[in-house]
């Protein structure tokens, strides 16, 4: 759903002082709580048009969506803005929508599968790989983190060319978006990241993904913090 910055700050406010908290078995235990909330949010062809201003005199694509994460009312949920909304310097309205983090997504029965053919289909066996890793060592992750008292994510930098990618393919209206594992290159360590696919049909896997994305903190690709204008201060 559209929402305003006011609706969207305390929740973004709240995990934010859950990260930063100096109790830290209390700390891990509430994240790893969160965590195991849902599995996926999606992102509709509905939402993408809405940051393409689709239908409008202004097209605009932005180049990245940032996906904050938020705590509203003990349920993690992610807070998604385009890029050009929310650099501190715009002054127009926040284009701003809120998902759910969620085991379920809604299937769609006429969605057909393997129709992608501009991807070979061993290329989700990646993804699904990672997915399986953040399944299984997630906590340990976490703990690892704090361990070596390093930032836990509160916004996620997403290539807007990945849902550019889902959606240009007519039949594709919903994208599954989900956390991963990756071992870091010249290292044992593993680091997050989010996995983007298109929705598969039901009992299928997805027929294409992508996770070129970023968690901030730690990384920005080289974006300045101000290009986040709902990160607290």
């Amino acid at each position: 759903m559209q929402t305003t910055i006011e609706e969207v700050n305390p929740g973004i406010t709240e995990w934010a002082r859950i990260i930063n908290s100096e109790n830290i078995p209390k700390k891990k235990e509430k994240i790893i709580n969160y965590l195991n909330q849902g599995f996926c949010f999606e992102v509709t062809r509905e939402d993408y048009d809405f940051w393409t201003n689709k239908g409008s005199n202004e097209p605009q694509e932005p180049d990245f969506i940032h996906a904050y994460v938020g705590i509203f009312d003990c349920k993690m949920k992610f807070v998604l803005i385009d890029s050009v909304t929310d650099n501190i310097l715009f002054e127009g309205p926040k284009k701003i929508r809120v998902k759910d983090f969620t085991y379920g997504i809604s299937l769609v029965p006429d969605t057909p599968s393997g129709y992608n053919s501009g991807f070979d289909p061993k290329d989700v066996n990646i993804p699904m790989q990672r997915s399986f890793l953040w399944n299984l060592f997630c906590k340990d992750w976490l703990a690892s983190t704090i361990n070596a008292k390093q930032s836990i994510f509160q916004v996620i930098n997403i290539p807007f060319e990945d849902y550019k990618n889902v959606f240009s393919d007519p039949n594709n209206n919903n994208s599954i978006n989900f956390f991963g594992l990756k071992k870091e290159i010249g290292s044992d360590n593993y680091m997050i990241e989010l996995l983007i696919a298109n929705q598969p049909a039901e009992f299928q896997l997805p027929t294409v993904a992508y996770n070129i994305t970023r968690p901030v903190p730690p990384f920005g690709g080289g974006i300045a913090l101000g290009e986040f204008s709902l990160l607290p201060q």
